[in-house]
């Protein structure tokens, strides 16, 4: 899948080792590549959901609430990477929902405790 950020500064710190740590400590910047690299292996956002027989990838990806088509990924509790499908018009259903095989580009926006409120 392709990856890209919303502005160069958070892509600086999710792609440098040395600022990944120095921003989100060493645990949180493991998982953090983890969630990464299973994004750009993926050929689609539909390997990371539940479909009978298959092991989804890890992270728990799933929609957040009122949040237009907005997507949280778990990384060390309570951080979350949040991200977007990266595609216009947006792949939908005829039901109005994200048709995640479709969506094979995704814009990663933040990384935030979406518990916080």
């Amino acid at each position: 899948m392709e990856v890209r950020f919303q502005s160069h500064k958070l892509q600086k710190q999710c792609e440098s080792d040395a600022q990944r740590v120095r921003k989100y400590g060493p645990e949180q910047a493991q998982e953090l590549q983890k969630r990464l690299d299973d994004l750009e292996a993926a050929e689609s956002l539909a390997d990371f959901g539940q479909r009978p027989g298959f092991t989804p990838l890890p992270g728990r990806c799933h929609p957040l609430t009122n949040r237009d088509h907005e997507l949280s990924l778990n990384l060390k509790h309570p951080y979350r990477l949040i991200l977007r499908p990266d595609h216009d018009p947006q792949p939908l259903r005829a039901d109005g929902s994200l048709d995640w095989s479709r969506v094979t580009k995704v814009l990663i926006l933040r990384i935030e405790d979406t518990h916080d409120s």
